[in-house]
């Protein structure tokens, strides 16, 4: 069960810089070379496009992009694409400005139990802290 590959979906909305530190972050969490990133987006904004081409091109790991028209906030529209794109049975739901610790993944697929769902939570950065990471002094 160590080995089970996972899937990443995360959700954006015009995230820019979030979205660069997310996926970078779920990028360098993941150890095994069938593990996905999935980036579904509500709205087609081509500076996410630019995102996910730079950081996919900079981690050498290719991740799905999926987009939807922006016609209304239809998050769980969204979540689906990307969990339909999904290859693997294990699948994390990320919003676009989480940043994940560099053993999640691990201690994910250590602990998560198949046919089970697996809740987290957030852990909320304070304003010097993500200021930090956002200008890449951290």
């Amino acid at each position: 069960m160590k080995n089970r590959e996972i899937s990443i979906v995360v959700l954006t909305y015009k995230g820019r810089e979030q979205l660069r530190h997310c996926l970078l972050s779920a990028g360098n969490a993941l150890n095994n070379p069938n593990d996905e990133i999935i980036v579904t987006e509500d709205g087609t904004d081509p500076i996410t496009s630019k995102i996910v081409r730079s950081v996919s091109e900079q981690l050498q790991l290719p991740i799905i992009h999926t987009t939807q028209p922006d016609t209304d906030m239809r998050a769980s529209t969204a979540r689906n694409r990307g969990f339909l794109k999904a290859r693997n049975n294990t699948i994390l739901f990320l919003d676009h400005d989480i940043i994940l610790p560099l053993h999640f993944i691990k201690q994910l697929k250590q602990y998560h139990k198949p046919n089970w769902v697996t809740a987290g939570r957030r852990f909320f950065l304070d304003n010097n802290t993500t200021q930090a990471i956002l200008n890449g002094t951290n």
